[in-house]
């Protein structure tokens, strides 16, 4: 939009709150002065792609800067839920009508002085401009004094070069163990050189600098008395043993409205040693401070959308190819706690276009053996899926079992299981494992595959103790080898083969896969989360790619279904059982 453009569409502004306006310090910046609980005087910036995104707003008064919720240190004010606003751009000033009162509304909230709480639940963003970077923190502050260890690089050069003197640049927050996820992305990497620091949390949130202004040491000073007598005497005994130095850390924390502690890290540089900043004041301190990124599980989890109250749940995930690889992130995504993943196969190249894992997790060198013919040993794909799954999710312990399901059957990690699922493909596998687990006490089990060419896939959750999978293999007049789920007629053939008879598979893609790892994995959250029990066997439909024979079931179902399952009075498994 053209200046002319934007500035016939503001004189057509016609709104209650609004007093006046005129152009400010650029053509693209208009100054508005709007009445709501007082006057507020504000500047709309507008890119250059307005009406297709909204403009930036500042508050002009730097006396209300520091006291209002919303408005950052860099006057700019925060319209709660901006992204959520519909722009129709065929009506630009309606756009700009709207924006302004929202502007009004939003101030005005803000000055209820007991709106005030909202402001030092920003305290981060407030000063978010200011700070020279994030740090990452596995530490989860509370309301103890507590000694804990910062990993730092040393600096001498740059922004931090002081007549020679050595400083250091923050890397990583740790507790006073040092743990952390070790398997995590390349969080091993970043632990370099180790430092104490203090974390020192405040009693009470405490409202930024006024009209402003940036945050200094004086102003830091002046709250460090807002602390607990208890953790009062915990920073004085740790004062008493310090040493004078040219550079200390210090972690600050505020309680918010949640249990979440808001967070800076304080860093002071003195070109002498000095007293730390707590014992004693100095205008000579620089300080620059730093907002955390947190990493620790609760507060990953919620920001994810997962769910913390899942991190104490185990299951087995019996077949990790195509579908069973999936639903084992899919599940450790909704903060599953503990993963055991089962399957005696390698992953090969065959695999890589409707395996979760690519060829990233391929192995192409030989191995050097001292007493046979050199080989490339394939990597085994429970294995390479921890690593993948530790290495993408810092809080999901996996345990990879290189081995046949029979020989598990009896492990703890299979009885003790809050659940088993079973994603091998195979009906005749998929019946006897049911028999296997309905042996061992296992209450809940999930059985789930896809059928052919993009046909369609299943997933049946059980309740062992009232029902099986068998029981959808059996009729009104006894056992048939046909599921009642089948979209597919058994009567035709359905598996391919490009390189002959050691090539034979049943046809389906990735996205199949992934259609019935969502249909497993919401069947698991259900029930691990204690939403819904019962016995459910859902199935979802494809177009198909071929021109396979369908049942009755295909043509009558929509695009997905589900339906209780309940005993069929003559399954031969639950009635020996």
């Amino acid at each position: 939009m053209s200046h002319e453009e934007l500035e016939e569409e503001i004189r057509k502004i016609s709104i209650q709150c609004l007093i006046s306006c005129e152009k400010g310090a650029s053509e693209k910046v208009w100054n508005f002065s709007l009445k709501g609980r007082k006057i507020w005087n504000v500047s709309l910036d507008f890119s250059y792609d307005f009406p297709n995104r909204l403009p930036f707003a500042k508050l002009l008064d730097k006396d209300d800067v520091g006291i209002l919720a919303h408005v950052n240190r860099a006057c700019t004010v925060c319209v709660e839920e901006s992204d959520s606003i519909v722009i129709n751009t065929s009506n630009p000033s309606k756009v700009i009508e709207y924006f302004l009162e929202e502007i009004v509304k939003t101030l005005d909230h803000a000055s209820v002085r007991i709106n005030q709480v909202e402001l030092t639940d920003e305290y981060e963003g407030y000063f978010q401009h200011d700070a020279i970077g994030d740090v990452n923190s596995f530490y989860v502050a509370t309301d103890k004094f507590e000694i804990i260890t910062l990993s730092v690089i040393p600096i001498r050069s740059g922004y931090l070069y002081r007549q020679n003197h050595h400083y250091h640049f923050p890397v990583l927050l740790l507790n006073q163990r040092n743990e952390y996820p070790t398997h995590f992305s390349n969080v091993k990497k970043a632990i370099s050189t180790i430092i104490n620091i203090i974390h020192l949390p405040l009693d009470t949130p405490v409202l930024p600098p006024s009209n402003a202004e940036k945050l200094t040491a004086k102003y830091i000073y002046s709250i460090f008395d807002n602390i607990s007598p208890e953790n009062k005497s915990a920073l004085n005994e740790f004062l008493e043993k310090t040493n004078p130095k040219k550079e200390f850390f210090i972690l600050l924390s505020m309680p918010r409205q949640a249990n979440e502690r808001t967070q800076l890290l304080l860093q002071y540089i003195h070109k002498d040693d000095r007293p730390h900043p707590c014992a004693e004041y100095s205008d000579q301190w620089e300080l620059r401070f730093y907002t955390m990124q947190r990493n620790h599980r609760e507060y990953l989890l919620e920001r994810g959308g997962a769910k913390n109250i899942l991190s104490n749940k185990k299951v087995a995930i019996v077949g990790c190819g195509s579908v069973g690889s999936e639903i084992a992130f899919m599940l450790a995504k909704t903060g599953i706690g503990e993963l055991t993943l089962i399957d005696n196969d390698d992953l090969k190249v065959d695999n890589i276009y409707r395996h979760r894992l690519g060829g990233s997790y391929l192995n192409y060198e030989l191995e050097k053996l001292k007493t046979s013919t050199p080989k490339v040993k394939h990597n085994s794909k429970v294995v390479a899926l921890q690593f993948a799954l530790q290495k993408d999710l810092p809080y999901v312990k996996v345990t990879a079992i290189k081995k046949v399901f029979e020989k598990v059957l009896n492990e703890e990690y299979i009885v003790n299981s809050d659940l088993v699922i079973i994603a091998v493909g195979s009906p005749s596998l998929n019946l006897k494992f049911n028999i296997d687990l309905k042996g061992r006490d296992v209450k809940h089990a999930i059985f789930c595959w896809n059928e052919a060419a993009g046909y369609g896939g299943h997933s049946v959750r059980l309740n062992l103790d009232t029902c099986c999978l068998n029981c959808l293999y059996t009729y009104e007049d006894g056992y048939s080898n046909i599921c009642k789920l089948n979209l597919l007629d058994s009567d035709q053939k359905i598996s391919k083969n490009l390189t002959g008879c050691a090539g034979v598979f049943t046809p389906f893609s990735y996205l199949d896969s992934s259609q019935t790892a969502i249909l497993a994995a919401n069947q698991s959250v259900q029930l691990l989360l204690n939403q819904d029990l019962t016995s459910k066997a859902a199935s979802w439909k494809g177009k198909g790619t071929g021109s396979l024979k369908t049942t009755a079931r295909y043509d009558a179902i929509n695009l997905v279904d589900e339906f209780a399952i309940s005993r069929a009075e003559l399954c031969k498994v639950c009635n020996d059982k």
